[in-house]
């Protein structure tokens, strides 16, 4: 998780330092207590900006959650503070950025000359310092696998297709929604239910789903790379579908728009599916990719 004040230099030129400096070890101060409670560490502190790890000590921790809990906080520390940086100058508002990227990074101590620091490097690393820049004020922006992993946990408003620096494919994010988790699916305010990708697990490790997948086949069309493709899906759940092909998965995090059908008493209804691809097939699965739904719509039969 990566998280920055906006505007910081152009604060620093407002404020004198002797005004500045309090207001600023206050905020990071509040931002590192609430990082610490919600499981995570504290990996550096840039001027204005953190970077903080999680899952890191305990790998078995919900570390998803709990990054997005810190995120959370951190964003009410924003609103808590806001008034004395007020107070400081007409012209001194806080507001902060937030980014938080799950998977898997490089941990361990980077030797430099004489230097010695502890850190994290990784494709999940620069994801989340991208998703911070990209984030509005104010807000948080989670990638796609942090936001599969706290499902009705959190309320998050898709963001498709924003293009980051350092990553040739644009990417799905999710901005997180300060409040309860959302109980419908909207165009632009999304609940993920539990998808195939994301199974939850009971004491005596039976896999259970908040929407079960479904041995459902029906035929999907879609376009990759240019062309049109035609499968059909294995399985499907409120929340996504795994579509069986024999030609190359899409990368994970494509964004994908499906035509299907879907069979009732009239004969088929039209739906138009959008979402991001999340997995790849493991041993002894069928070939091909799953698909989160992002939002479905009804079309035309026309």
């Amino acid at each position: 998780m990566f998280c920055d004040i906006c505007g910081y230099t152009t604060l620093s030129r407002t404020l004198s330092p002797a005004d500045l400096q309090p207001l600023l070890d206050d905020y990071l101060r509040a931002c590192s207590a609430v990082i610490v409670e919600s499981g995570g560490i504290i990996d550096k502190v840039m001027g204005d900006g953190i970077l903080a790890l999680f899952g890191v000590a305990d790998a078995k921790a919900d570390h998803a959650m709990q990054a997005v809990t810190a995120a959370a906080a951190i964003l009410e520390v924003k609103d808590e503070q806001r008034s004395q940086w007020q107070k400081a100058g007409p012209d001194s508002h806080l507001e902060i950025r937030v980014g938080v990227a799950t998977g898997k990074a490089m941990v361990g101590v980077i030797e430099l000359s004489e230097h010695r620091t502890y850190t994290a490097l990784g494709d999940t690393v620069n994801l989340a310092a991208r998703l911070e820049s990209k984030a509005s004020p104010g807000t948080a922006l989670l990638s796609a696998n942090t936001a599969d992993r706290v499902t009705g946990l959190f309320r998050t408003r898709a963001k498709p297709a924003l293009e980051l620096k350092g990553f040739e494919d644009a990417v799905t994010a999710y901005e997180l929604v300060l409040g309860p988790p959302n109980d419908g699916v909207f165009l632009d305010e999304v609940k993920k239910p539990t998808s195939p990708e994301t199974p939850k697990k009971t004491p005596d490790g039976a896999e259970r789903r908040l929407t079960p997948r479904q041995p459902i086949s029906l035929y999907v069309r879609y376009v990759a790379d240019g062309k049109l493709r035609e499968d059909v899906s294995i399985n499907v759940s409120e929340g996504g579908m795994f579509i069986g092909t024999d030609e190359e998965p899409l990368p994970i995090g494509s964004m994908v728009v499906i035509d299907a059908v879907i069979p009732s008493e009239s004969g088929g209804l039209p739906l138009v599916l959008v979402g991001d691809v999340v997995r790849h097939p493991g041993s002894g699965e069928d070939a091909g990719f799953g698909v989160r739904f992002v939002s479905v719509e009804a079309r035309s039969s026309d």
